[in-house]
């Protein structure tokens, strides 16, 4: 199927910040806007989430109007933000999963990477350059991707809470402009100093886990700077697949870090893997949650799945 043998059924929305990517990875959205015009495609550069909603809301009225693509011209962070305005947010006035999806089938997000680790474009394989892009508007597949829901913030990838997302924490603290994964390393630094593994209470489905010391959760099984936490994690089985490490001691916190590192984390006895359509984690003192390596806030943290919530715009399966 070539959605542009009929070029006037297709609207593509580009949506992007003046803030998003960097370097001559920019130079492809005016390359992607020239190759769609060259082909008949309208196309139009959106920098608001507002007037993405708008936008999105009138094609989606309009039966007439055809298909529209939302290309998320960004790094990952562009690409939740997309997500979030036009299928997850309270705006909505949803209520329920069911009501988060879209309307019609008229209306899918695409993700362009440009950012510094652009997780979930590279799970499905999609690169920035402007024709691969223009194949997938050709030629891709709509994927009903899952996402999560925690403390009434969308999250695509995963949610954690511990060590890491104290690291994010202090990223957060201290970002100035654009980031690099050398970015990371006082804020990595100082937690291995500092952070002292604070208890943590579980419930994954209602069930008491009991305490440990660092929860991850993922919808995907990617995580930045390439480390491979979860491999099983799967974005449409409306589960979320959760990483569990048990003892909230110094020693054994570092021991975990250490095996993540290694990629030899899940040998660990300690190390539990269960997977939930709820999660429940909470502690007496302040512990950061981070969601796609954004920070969050403190917790509590409360996160529940949304079954194929959004229709992901993917390159088609060779």
């Amino acid at each position: 199927m070539d959605r542009l043998s009929r070029p006037e059924a297709v609207r593509v929305l580009i949506f992007t910040s003046p803030k998003a990517g960097s370097g001559g990875g920019r130079d492809q959205i005016p390359r992607l806007e020239r190759l769609l015009a060259d082909l008949g495609v309208e196309a139009l550069v959106v920098h608001e989430t507002d007037q993405l909603r708008q936008l999105a809301a009138e094609a989606s009225a309009d039966s007439d109007s055809g298909e529209t693509i939302v290309v998320a011209a960004g790094g990952d962070g562009t690409l939740s933000l997309a997500c979030a305005t036009l299928f997850l947010t309270e705006k909505s006035g949803a209520s329920s999963p069911d009501d988060l999806k879209p309307r019609t089938g008229q209306l899918s997000v695409l993700p362009m990477p440009l950012g510094t680790e652009n997780l979930l474009a590279r799970h499905f394989d999609q690169v920035a350059d402007a024709e691969a892009v223009l194949n997938t508007i050709r030629h891709g597949q709509v994927f009903g991707l899952d996402a999560g829901m925690a403390n009434g913030k969308p999250f695509l990838i995963m949610a954690t809470c511990g060590f890491d997302a104290e690291v994010v924490r202090e990223m957060h603290e201290r970002r100035q402009g654009h980031i690099s994964r050398f970015s990371y390393f006082i804020p990595i630094f100082n937690a291995v100093l500092r952070y002292r593994f604070p208890k943590l209470k579980l419930e994954i489905d209602g069930e008491d886990l009991g305490e440990c010391c660092w929860v991850m959760s993922f919808n995907l099984p990617k995580y930045g700077g390439g480390l491979n936490i979860e491999p099983d994690a799967l974005g449409d089985d409306g589960l979320l697949d959760v990483v569990v490490f048990e003892r909230g001691s110094i020693v054994s916190g570092l021991r975990y870090v250490a095996g993540i590192c290694q990629g030899r984390h899940l040998e660990a006895e300690d190390v539990v893997r269960r997977r939930g359509q709820s999660i429940r984690v909470e502690s007496s003192k302040p512990v950061a949650y981070q969601l796609d390596g954004d920070y969050g806030g403190q917790l509590p943290l409360e996160i529940t799945t949304l079954p194929a919530a959004v229709p992901l715009l993917v390159p088609a399966q060779k």
